[in-house]
């Protein structure tokens, strides 16, 4: 019988050889043990292993999908599912506040229509956010949302919580996220907004964030001060 660390290995090289591609429904459990020769219960194991490290999506009743995932190849650091700074921050969240900078509608460059699946002729919102703590620049985001994904979005959305909107306005549900974490130096854009010096080091969080059904709904770079704390990674060693 076929081990299930084996049998995630091909599916995996499936999924990277776009033998499955991104957002298709790969073959269902009984498929796949009748191909491999081998139980479910194999089969299960071996794809609880790539739902783990990012690769695939399971929908009760619909079936297992393919994630896109740009940024695996070049991926530094994987963190937890992001759900925003106000909702991390908690019962703190009122020392959060935003300051927009720019707000617009934009068709996508070709980086971003791979990224985020689009079209060149599906817009975008670009985002530009200062968010401030206790009124102090905290945290500098350029955000980029489908339109067709994230509707509705406005200047007052974008003063409170875009989160809040997707999933209490919207009744969408946020999934998982893929990040590159990275030490930069500062642009004008970081010295401006965020008052770093030219020699200050800068934290940026690059990432792309999925529903739970496994459709990209954005692509940011999260810029940071040196000195306003860092990012904590929860890794977990498979046994």
């Amino acid at each position: 019988m076929i081990q299930h660390k084996k049998i995630s290995r091909i599916i995996e090289k499936r999924i990277r050889d776009h033998i499955y591609p991104p957002l298709s429904k790969i073959p269902t459990q009984n498929e796949l043990a009748e191909e491999f020769h081998t139980s479910r219960v194999t089969i299960k194991k071996a794809i609880d292993s790539l739902i783990a490290k990012g690769l695939l999506v399971s929908n009760r009743g619909s079936g297992t999908f393919v994630k896109s995932n740009p940024l695996i190849n070049e991926m530094n650091f994987s963190g937890d599912s992001y759900l925003g700074l106000t909702a991390t921050m908690g019962t703190e969240k009122g020392r959060i506040s935003s300051e927009v900078i720019k707000f617009e509608i934009e068709f996508p460059n070709l980086r971003l229509q791979k990224t985020l699946l689009l079209e060149k002729s599906q817009p975008v919102y670009h985002i530009i956010r200062l968010r401030k703590l206790d009124n102090e620049p905290f945290q500098l985001e350029h955000t980029f949302m489908p339109i067709e994904v994230i509707p509705g979005i406005t200047m007052e959305v974008l003063e409170h919580s875009i989160y809040s909107h997707i999933q209490d306005t919207l009744g969408l549900k946020i999934g998982s996220s893929f990040r590159i974490v990275k030490a930069v130096k500062p642009d004008d854009f970081d010295k401006n907004y965020l008052l770093c010096q030219s020699d200050d080091p800068v934290l940026e969080v690059e990432q792309v964030v999925y529903l739970d059904n496994g459709i990209p709904f954005e692509y940011s770079r999260s810029r940071h001060r040196y000195d306003k704390g860092g990012i904590v990674f929860n890794n977990q060693i498979e046994r």
